[in-house]
């Protein structure tokens, strides 16, 4: 397992499914100022509230047209070859979406899951929220991005 998951995957362990509570928005610290992004990797780092289905380390690998995605979620899903798509991109941020689609937790609950990672291209602040499709509920977190 790459070290960039270890440290998060005893809190996606403890996730439950059914979670139509509000929640509380937290923000990641204020990193240093970084460069605007570069075509390779970005790291993004999110702190969502207990219980939200969103992950909370977010890898993108940009190659031309394609996205390939990574984060502490897929991997605890053993999900493979996830990808994402750029669903905006000008001059203030680039915004990804992706769905993880039938994936099951301990007690085989299936759920499909639509998330949107907007970056902010001058600062590489980063929001990211996430949706059951068929339900209500949603969970939003706010982090940072490190481009390199």
């Amino acid at each position: 397992m790459n070290m960039f998951f270890a440290r998060s995957m005893a809190t996606v362990a403890g996730l439950a499914l059914a979670s139509a509570c509000a929640i509380s928005f937290t923000a990641a610290p204020s990193a240093a100022k970084t460069p605007a992004i570069k075509p390779g990797v970005i790291y993004c780092e999110f702190k969502p509230a207990r219980g939200a289905w969103l992950p909370t380390l977010v890898e993108l690998t940009l190659q031309g047209d394609e996205v390939g995605l990574r984060d502490d979620l897929t991997e605890y899903f053993k999900v493979k070859g996830q990808k994402a798509r750029v669903d905006i991109d000008n001059t203030k941020r680039t915004t990804y979406v992706w769905t993880l689609k039938d994936f099951k937790d301990r007690v085989n609950n299936h759920a499909k899951f639509s998330y949107r990672l907007t970056i902010q291209k001058a600062t590489l602040q980063a929001s990211i929220s996430g949706k059951p499709l068929g339900y209500e509920n949603h969970y939003e977190a706010q982090g940072m991005c490190t481009g390199y």
